[in-house]
């Protein structure tokens, strides 16, 4: 392993549970590695012991739609990595200008560092023979914990207790991690029901003003000796209704009848508005 790279925070929990992570690589010209974002936020290293290889990195915030190129692939074509570095790479940059592209030669003897977060394809221009190791380090772990996390719960729970006994700082560090994410969780959903909230009561305000205002009007429009006090207060139209059958009882029966009738008849609206709710 380059003295560069020597942290391997990965090894606490032991080959059997890590993810596959380093590679004796042998290709032959023209073979290569479509475009894509090494795993779990991880950096890597390359060193090429024979041959050469061309590499292509785009910076971390490229599009994937832009970086993958299919609207650059034909009809026909092939997506395999040579395809993608004779064709596809060459109609990006006249699609788009302004994309950021490092593009380079790796020789025999030399050690490429990829940053996690870097989308990066590579083909063989010589029959090559090449080692190749995913690693996360001190520099690159909160990127790494919060992949890991969620991407390999099980595994994340033993490296965080082997953390707590040979590095005990960076257990800290995933628990203040751990703790800062679930803040900015909560706060969404606080938000959210902060506008919902909002919005009903400038709904219900609304609706009060509208419900006042057409009460405003219905009064207005009835005479003195039709207002009767209600305990429940009941659509306009069953009171209407109501008003109608006592006036009518009022002039065909004697003063106590009607009022006996008006009580029976409230006791019935009443009845039925309670069944409505």
């Amino acid at each position: 392993v380059p003295r560069y790279f020597q942290d391997d925070l990965f090894h606490l929990v032991g080959e059997r549970r890590r993810p596959p992570y380093r590679w004796f690589l042998l290709g032959p010209r023209r073979s290569g590695t479509c475009v894509h974002i090494d795993p779990l936020g991880t950096s890597a290293w390359n060193t090429v012991l024979s041959g050469r290889k061309l590499w292509v990195l785009f910076p971390p915030g490229t599009p994937k739609a832009i970086v993958k190129g299919r609207e650059q692939l034909l009809k026909g074509e092939d997506d395999e990595a040579i395809n993608y570095f004779v064709d596809m790479i060459p109609r990006m940059r006249r699609a788009h200008p302004e994309l950021k592209i490092d593009q380079f030669i790796q020789y025999p003897g030399e050690t490429i560092f990829v940053p996690g977060g870097w989308w990066h394809a590579v083909i063989n221009l010589d029959d090559t023979i090449g080692i190749t190791q995913n690693f996360c380090s001190k520099t690159n772990f909160p990127v790494v914990w919060r992949k890991t996390r969620t991407g390999r719960k099980k595994m994340a729970v033993k490296w965080l207790q082997k953390l707590r006994e040979n590095y005990p700082e960076l257990s800290n560090l995933a628990l203040a991690i751990n703790q800062a994410d679930r803040s900015e969780a909560n706060k969404a959903p606080n938000q959210a029901r902060g506008q919902n909230s909002s919005s009903s009561s400038s709904s219900s305000s609304s609706s009060s003003s509208s419900s006042s205002s057409s009460s405003s009007s219905d009064s207005s429009d009835e005479s003195p000796n039709d207002r009767r006090p209600s305990a429940h207060p009941k659509p306009a139209s069953i009171q209407s209704n109501t008003r109608d059958e006592m006036d009518h009882r009022r002039q065909t029966k004697r003063p106590n009848s009607w009022i006996q009738d008006e009580r029976d008849e409230h006791n019935k609206l009443t009845n039925g508005v309670v069944r409505m709710k």
